[in-house]
């Protein structure tokens, strides 16, 4: 891959996602409430599964981006 800019390869590529596109703007909003109701199902504690969401966010970003970037490249 040939973009590095960010920690993951890069994320520019929906509306720029790593420098707060809409896409991260939306899935750092709802991260709050998956965290509530992870932590209500496991028990584990809310503080430590939002800061397990938080850093699976920029991974599914990156996933989202390629898949993006590949369908865009078949058409």
């Amino acid at each position: 891959m040939s973009n590095k800019t960010g920690a993951f390869g890069g994320l520019g590529g929906l509306g720029g996602l790593a420098a707060g596109g809409v896409a991260s703007g939306v899935l750092a909003k709802v991260s709050r409430p998956v965290a509530r109701a992870v932590a209500k199902k496991t028990g584990l504690p809310v503080t430590a599964v939002a800061r397990g969401v938080e850093l699976l966010i920029p991974v599914v970003l990156t996933v989202v981006t390629k898949r993006a970037r590949r369908s865009a490249r078949k058409k």
